[in-house]
């Protein structure tokens, strides 16, 4: 009996020792599970302020975009003053060379409601600037001052953009209480002519409640690595290296509505699209192409018809400028006052002294009936021509100025 005791001590034991060994396995094993589902839930966090903005689904919803069934999509609406949202970038210093050529010839065709120009913010010592200002604010059209660097670097670029797209949104989520809705936000610099009538028939061939970017193409440059660190859902580090996409150069582009509202929380805000900025390491134009290629994988729709600066445009006929969406010119890079790459009409309609950029002359071509056009003639009145001309230096000197 004795020793039988001992026998079942040993093995009650043993059962003991089987049990609390069990307990602690699944109690490190619980340890375990709970560790992981708590670093799952901070991952899945917004836990840095810098990235609060960010969409942490989008790489879900791109990978969507890209196995979903492509639906019947109802017929394109007609392009029109109604639903084109224009933006035209700027700075205080173009006002007198540039900005005020665009108010006297393409923006008097435009719908001043949808046009909005973004420059930067002056105090009240800049005298010249401030009048033009308010006189540009008293004939009605809109003027957004933003407050960014005024030194044209990425940052300030950066900033100017994310502006001006904050302008589209917020006057979206206006129309949105309306009928009338926005369907296409188009961008041009202060040294583009946009021909309005050819940009609404260019338009009339895209739907916009599809992802369309259309401008001029450009190869990006190689070797642009965009950080995936801010879309990666779990936050780990991974790399694109962009070495074959395309953008469209950042003087004129048209984006539309549905691919805007993809870019929402990407692009609205100045800062906000100033940190997408800082992801791609690069200026507004390219991070747009990096973005819309590269991370949500939409091509872009190039349009030879539009020319930028780098588009030469000595050589197209009168017949054909009328057919182009957007004229442009260069400036020499140590002198602004050296213009060179613009139309040249022959016999001229306005002397070059007069109309450095040709934009005077480009008007009259597409609006001849402009109050301050001089009639245009053939190639066989060319005296006539030149004294009609000299008769309107005066008005396009006041034009200018």
């Amino acid at each position: 009996l004795y020793t039988n005791s001992i026998y079942a001590d040993n093995v009650l034991s043993l059962v003991q020792m089987k049990v609390v060994a069990a307990f602690w396995m699944s109690s490190l094993l619980g340890m375990f599970v709970c560790y992981v589902i708590v670093n799952i839930s901070y991952f899945d966090s917004c836990d840095v302020e810098i990235y609060c903005n960010v969409d942490v689904d989008l790489a879900a919803r791109v990978q969507l975009s890209m196995t979903e069934v492509v639906r019947d999509q109802p017929a394109p609406s007609q392009p029109t003053e109604s639903n084109i949202f224009i933006s035209v970038k700027t700075t205080p210093k173009y006002y007198k060379n540039r900005l005020s050529v665009l108010k006297a010839t393409w923006f008097q065709v435009v719908d001043k409601d949808k046009l909005y120009v973004v420059s930067d913010y002056l105090n009240d010592s800049f005298h010249a600037e401030k009048l033009f200002e308010a006189e540009l604010t008293n004939e009605g059209f809109h003027l957004v001052l933003a407050h960014c660097m005024i030194i044209h670097g990425r940052v300030g670029l950066c900033c100017k953009s994310g502006t001006e797209y904050q302008e589209f949104f917020n006057y979206l989520t206006r129309q949105n209480k309306t009928e009338n809705t926005i369907e296409w936000f188009c961008h041009f610099d202060d040294d583009v002519y946009l021909n309005f009538k050819e940009l609404s028939k260019l338009l009339l061939n895209y739907n916009s409640s599809k992802p369309y970017y259309i401008g001029r193409n450009i190869r990006g440059p190689k070797g642009v690595k965009l950080d995936m660190y801010r879309w990666n859902k779990v936050k780990r580090s991974f790399f694109i290296n962009a070495t074959n996409y395309w953008y469209a150069a950042g003087a004129a582009y048209c984006i539309s509505l549905a691919l805007m509202k993809e870019l929402e929380e990407l692009f609205n805000g100045p800062a906000i699209f100033q940190r997408t900025c800082l992801t791609t390491s690069s200026s507004d134009d390219l991070t747009i192409g990096i973005i819309i290629n590269m991370v949500l994988f939409h091509n872009l729709t190039d349009v030879p018809h539009i020319f930028v600066q780098n588009n030469q445009l000595s050589h197209i006929q009168i017949s054909n400028l009328t057919k182009l969406v957007t004229i442009s010119f260069r400036t020499d890079k140590k002198n602004k006052s050296i213009v060179y790459n613009m139309i040249n009409p022959k016999p001229e309609i306005f002397p070059l002294h007069q109309d450095p950029t040709r934009f005077l002359t480009y008007h009259c071509i597409l609006y001849s009936n402009t109050s301050w056009c001089p009639a245009l003639k053939t190639q066989s009145h060319s005296q006539n021509i030149t004294n009609t001309t000299r008769s309107h230096e005066v008005t396009a000197r006041t034009i200018v100025e």
